[in-house]
């Protein structure tokens, strides 16, 4: 059997296990904007000069495989999906506030782009903020695991302060808008 394709999806169905559902489900859906935002993580990884940043996108991506696990948990129930505590959401903050009490912090709206680094973890923000969008609506009648909406909603926030951090060990001076 090749390894890149399985040729299952051909017919509109998506399987995980031995659950085939239709690739327009709501949770194959979610699973799909989990991958893209785990993909533009990475490509924020592979973009910054920073160590530190390195390390942290490198664990948020670690952290969204597990998400992954437990959505598709609700597809195929037939294995238990890895822990996912609210350490994950500690981890978000100590991050957070380690990078607030290092930089200058903005208090007005930033324009994005002000270097390339910052640029990819801003998109990858909004990206973010989409996935707990859907997350929230995509779940709000399913049994989840209590940790995973806190750290999505956190999870923006760590990608706004990455971005900012980016940008401050760059040196460059952030805009907001001016509203002209």
């Amino acid at each position: 059997m090749a390894m890149f394709y399985t040729k299952s999806g051909d017919k509109g169905a998506s399987c995980i296990g031995k659950t085939c559902v239709s690739k327009s489900h709501e949770l194959i859906g979610l699973l799909g904007e989990l991958d893209e935002l785990n993909s533009f993580i990475g490509l924020s990884r592979s973009y910054s000069g920073s160590a530190r940043v390195r390390r942290v996108l490198l664990a948020l991506q670690e952290h969204l495989f597990i998400i992954q696990a437990h959505i598709a948990y609700l597809l195929y129930p037939k294995f238990t999906p890895p822990v996912f505590s609210v350490e994950k959401v500690s981890f978000l903050e100590k991050e957070i506030d380690a990078i607030e009490k290092g930089i200058k912090v903005q208090k007005s709206f930033i324009i994005p782009g002000s270097c390339k680094e910052a640029a990819w973890l801003d998109v990858a923000r909004t990206l973010a903020r989409k996935v707990e969008r859907s997350y929230i609506s995509e779940t709000k009648n399913k049994k989840m695991n209590k940790d995973i909406a806190p750290y999505l909603n956190r999870l923006s926030s760590m990608l706004y302060a990455l971005a900012r951090y980016s940008a401050s060990v760059k040196k460059v001076k952030e805009k907001g808008p001016t509203y002209r």
